[in-house]
């Protein structure tokens, strides 16, 4: 840190002697961010060449030229775990689910869901038979132990991405820095052989080339259906056959949104790799964003009109109303059952500079970045552009599908007298069938709304339920850097200012131009924020999670995965982020 060694060229055998270090360079990187990439990249080519991990010396020469001195195999492999109790996550989830979930909501979603992703045969055969989901603290959690036993790594390539960011922290690193790993071809075999059996190929829209093309078609019928659904319920029957429907929507919609998201990660990751293969990484941050305005992005930049008075707040909620903190769950209160909140949104950003102009300058940077591109990377790089859009302006279309269902579970509820959302979906039918008696039923009901107030109260004061399990224990992540928290870079550049704790939307009027926005996780209801805050910080998330893709979209430096940052970080705390790194510093 305080000296350097040079050539002395006065002495006969021109031996290194050291001197002190110019306090300038003290805290100067070592390597420029081009010189950094060019040194990634050689050193993936070397681990190709050998087939296995390297220890790579090398030098740089005053021109700039990186010299490879030496390489050899490295002999202590990282561990790779392939087998253990079952592996539990919310780090997909969680920004889905960002409020406590009700047991109705959660019943029905799960009832969906795992329409889709249970391999039940694979499951006992080869996972430990656990089902594909559960809840635990009123949170989602997803089993995603298959992931151990699908994810690889070719000689000099990172293994899939999104398959490790789902595993715990020390089994992602494990990944990282392993040598070459080949899958588990019986559990590959397995799953192929339950989706042939049973012709699962037609649950998806499952065509890398054409998953866009199917949601296109699809958009329409959506659009009709919820038209229809538009007109008041006014007898129980045509309440749940009005849920049933809703029900039906969801399905056709996951058939296209679970593989939108595959492939968007796909393509992504393709592109990625191809803009550093071509020395263009530099213009990622450009190039690989929607290639149009979202529809959320458009929903913000209609708040801020609405705070400006230049947009009606009935014209606003009949078009946005649907939104929500915590989307997936069904009874999370929606923009148009809370206007005063939406209110308070907009004059919050009425203040803010034109969305417009920042989205217009935006198109400009990305249009000369992509004319420097050309054959494949231009290719890889527009279906990554495409998907993006996509999956973003996707949960949109989920939002006005769960307004709707709400609406029908909402009369029911008006219709028993009861809080039906406390109940599961097998329950209210058993319910309202006669088998389930009313005391029962309350009973059952006053239980877990104390459980699910508890809970709720619990979040708020900071006590999370944990983003990983293993079997039953919560996997503890401890990040000892003092001063330093590691994440994961998901927007880049750099920028320091006070932190701001929002843990809920409730806490949202808390955050000033120019704060750094930390909280747990984000979803669409969330990106508001975005506008006024200079930085984001997040526990949960991933390099397409949705505050990722608006983040970049709104060129908003932010970090995920930051261990317990919101229990670390304190209000007006001044902190520095690096979004290209994941780091961010306490002040």
């Amino acid at each position: 840190q305080d000296q350097r060694f040079v050539i002395d060229r006065a002495h006969p055998r021109c031996e290194l002697v050291a001197e002190p270090l110019p306090a300038v360079l003290r805290n100067a990187p070592r390597l420029t961010q081009d010189q950094l990439l060019r040194l990634c990249r050689l050193g993936l080519r070397i681990e190709s060449r050998l087939a296995c991990p390297v220890d790579v010396e090398w030098a740089l020469d005053p021109a700039g030229q990186i010299w490879i001195l030496q390489a050899r195999p490295v002999t202590a492999g990282a561990d790779i775990r392939r087998a253990g109790p079952t592996v539990w996550t919310r780090r997909f989830v969680g920004e889905r689910w960002t409020v406590p979930a009700t047991p109705l909501g959660w019943s029905l979603m799960r009832e969906l869901l795992e329409w889709f992703i249970a391999y039940p045969e694979t499951s006992r055969r080869y996972l430990g038979g656990d089902p594909p989901t559960r809840l635990v603290r009123f949170a989602p959690y997803f089993n995603v132990t298959v992931f151990r036993r699908l994810a690889f790594k070719l000689p000099g390539f990172a293994p899939p991405r999104f398959m490790v960011e789902l595993l715990p922290g020390d089994e992602e690193h494990g990944w990282l820095a392993s040598r070459a790993q080949p899958p588990d071809l019986r559990v590959y075999a397995s799953i192929i052989a339950e989706t042939l059996r049973e012709r699962r190929w037609e649950r998806f829209r499952w065509n890398l080339f054409t998953n866009d093309r199917a949601w296109e078609r699809l958009v329409p019928q959506l659009e009709r259906r919820l038209t229809e659904l538009a007109q008041p319920i006014q007898r129980r029957v045509d309440a749940l056959a009005h849920a049933e429907v809703c029900l039906g929507l969801a399905r056709e919609y996951v058939k296209v949104h679970i593989c939108s998201l595959l492939f968007a990660n796909i393509w992504f990751q393709a592109a990625q790799a191809a803009l550093d293969q071509a020395g263009l990484s530099r213009l990622a941050a450009d190039v690989l964003a929607p290639p149009q305005e979202t529809l959320t992005a458009q929903a913000n930049r209609d708040l801020w009109r609405l705070g400006r008075g230049d947009l009606s707040l009935s014209a606003f909620l009949d078009a946005y109303g649907h939104r929500a903190e915590g989307s997936w769950e069904i009874f999370t209160p929606r923009w148009r059952e809370d206007p005063d909140h939406v209110l308070g949104m907009a004059a919050s950003l009425a203040s803010h500079p034109d969305p417009a102009i920042a989205a217009g300058q935006a198109a400009e940077r990305a249009r000369l970045a992509l004319g420097q591109l050309g054959g494949l990377t231009a290719s890889l790089v527009s279906l990554a552009r495409r998907y993006l859009a996509l999956r973003e302006d996707q949960r949109f279309w989920f939002d006005r599908i769960a307004w709707e269902w709400k609406r029908a579970w909402l009369w029911l509820e008006a219709d028993t007298g009861l809080a039906l959302r406390f109940l599961e979906a097998a329950e209210v039918h058993s319910l309202l069938d006669g088998e389930l008696s009313i005391q029962r039923a309350q009973a059952l009901i006053a239980s877990r709304q104390a459980d699910w107030e508890a809970e709720r109260l619990r979040r708020a004061q900071g006590d999370e339920a944990p983003t990983f399990l293993v079997g039953e224990d919560a996997v503890v992540q401890v990040d000892a850097r003092g001063s330093q928290l590691q994440g994961m870079g998901i927007s880049p550049g750099g920028v320091t200012g006070p932190a701001r704790i929002v843990r809920t939307l409730a806490d949202a009027h808390r955050l000033r131009p120019g704060d750094i926005l930390v909280t747990r996780a984000t979803d669409p209801a969330w990106t508001p924020l975005f506008l006024n805050a200079c930085g984001l910080v997040m526990e949960i998330g991933g390099m397409l999670s949705h505050g990722a893709v608006v983040a970049r979209e709104y060129r908003l430096p932010a970090v995920v995965n930051v261990v317990d940052a919101t229990r670390r970080l304190h209000d007006g705390q001044t902190i520095t982020l690096d979004g290209t790194r994941g780091r961010v510093w306490i002040r």
